[in-house]
């Protein structure tokens, strides 16, 4: 462990990682030109290798930002507009309705404000070996939530498809895009942005999973989301230079990066959010890629992001130079009362028990979660599976899937997303909790939130409800 913070705001953050049990974590703040670090724990549990401020973290949805900022740069090039229609572009994104699929502009996208849920392949594709444009055809079957530009319905589909239309427009790679406009002008030397399982980066973090009796170490750092709306990876000194140049206007290495119109542009409200009643906030909107809410008095603005194996928080004060940002090593949400303890100091604010008070929510969050789930699929008598319900199923907004009778269980396969495969245990008559073959889906939240119930017609099984996937209609034997 390593650190320069302020002795008592350092024993706040290392008993905040303590009591969330947290393997490993890198705390940062800038404040004007001081900048500080923890760094906590070993990269893999039970290894003597420590994190340290060059371990790329991943940044999980925090990377929406990093998405939009390139967008703004291209913007200030001529080479895109953000009125740009996705459909010119992007044209296999396709929504239920013609005319949204026809007037779906960059900023829609970024701004969170199609009104569609996040339901389906297109947000849960868990297959990071196939691109995420053959998913956009199925987001004509996505329901919505609300109307078009009417608040914020967060989708993840939206920035792949941003992604898309600046890889298309460019004729370059995302990953050397990225790298070329924002990490190397702004100094953010580890900084990568990787699909798929992370390779060749020379300090890189492990993600870790937490099981009700243990934590495990994943084999390898593994973005199961898209480019655009995930998979940038970031270090300690990295992040402290994306914040500085944020609080500095688009400022990095002594010239202008962007152009302050430009990055204004991604701090622009687009969209209404809802409020966290645990910070106290009066309102939240969406920007792009980031959220705009007040606190104490000031504008500032926040992303969160959770991956397998991580969670994340980034968050700037640009009126009084503040920027602060958690990265934790397990899905958790330990990054929150860090932010908010590093914020208050920052900012000379405070008198809240950040640790307790976001403890607590979260707990609250995840027995309110898995009661909900429960109820949904509830527990009963268990008994054999009905004879019929192995074979084919389908769903028009995620595929394929499989039931077999395996050792006289059933197992589940999702077509092209081995992730999922995982035997059913039975909890009721026809209600099933799903155990993953991949350790990675079974953690604490994730796996308590996974269940299978069955669903009959006239005594014979017509298809399957999934607590995460939806509906599942039965096709053959």
């Amino acid at each position: 462990m390593t650190s320069n913070f302020p002795a008592a705001l350092d024993a706040g953050l290392a008993s905040i990682f303590d009591r969330f049990g947290i393997p490993a974590a890198v705390a940062v703040a800038v404040k004007g030109d001081e900048t500080f670090i923890r760094t906590h724990g070993p990269k893999r549990i039970g290894e003597p290798e420590p994190v340290g401020p060059d371990t790329a973290f991943s940044i999980a949805s925090c990377s929406k930002a990093f998405c939009a900022t390139l967008a703004a740069a291209l913007v200030d090039e001529g080479v895109l507009a953000w009125d740009d229609r996705v459909a010119d572009t992007v044209p296999e994104f396709v929504t239920d309705d013609p005319w949204i699929t026809r007037e779906l502009r960059l900023r829609d996208v970024l701004g969170m404000r199609t009104g569609y849920k996040r339901e389906g392949a297109p947000e849960f594709g868990f297959n990071p070996s196939r691109p995420s444009q053959d998913y956009f055809p199925m987001m004509q079957f996505i329901p919505r939530e609300a109307g078009f530009r009417e608040k914020t319905t967060y989708m993840n589909a939206g920035y792949a498809a941003a992604s898309k239309l600046i890889t298309r427009r460019t004729g370059r790679a995302y990953p050397d895009l990225i790298a070329e406009k924002l990490f190397r002008p702004i100094g953010m030397a580890s900084a990568v942005s990787s699909e798929g399982v992370l390779t060749g980066h020379p300090d890189h973090f492990w993600p870790h999973v937490r099981l009700h009796d243990r934590t495990l170490a994943l084999p390898d750092p593994l973005c199961v989301g898209w480019e655009g709306s995930s998979c940038v990876y970031l270090s300690a000194n990295d992040v402290a230079q994306w914040l500085r140049f944020q609080i500095n206007e688009g400022m990095a290495g002594g010239r202008q990066v962007i152009s302050r119109e430009a990055l204004g542009e991604t701090r622009k409200p687009h969209s209404i959010d809802v409020p966290n009643p645990t910070t106290g906030e009066h309102f939240s909107l969406y920007a792009m890629g980031w959220q705009q809410f007040d606190y104490h008095g000031r504008l500032v603005y926040r992303h969160t992001g959770s991956e397998l194996g991580a969670s994340t928080m980034i968050m700037f004060c640009p009126e009084e130079q503040v920027g602060v940002a958690c990265f934790v090593n397990l899905y958790s949400s330990a990054f929150m009362p860090a932010v908010y303890l590093m914020l208050d100091h920052m900012l000379g604010t405070g008198g809240k028990d950040w640790e307790t008070l976001m403890h607590d929510a979260f707990v609250k969050r995840v027995d309110e979660a898995i009661a909900d789930i429960r109820k949904r699929f509830p527990d009963g008598d268990a008994a054999p599976f009905p004879a019929d319900a192995p074979g084919r199923y389908s769903s028009a907004n995620f595929g394929e899937a499989t039931l077999t009778e395996t050792g006289g269980a059933l197992r589940l396969e999702i077509s092209d997303r081995p992730m999922l495969s995982a035997m059913l245990e039975p909890v009721g008559p026809a209600n099933f909790e799903v155990r993953h073959d991949f350790v990675g889906m079974e953690q604490e939240l994730y796996g308590d939130l996974m269940r299978l119930g069955l669903r009959s017609a006239e005594g014979r099984v017509t298809g399957f409800e999934h607590s995460l996937f939806g509906a599942f209609e039965k096709v053959a034997a």
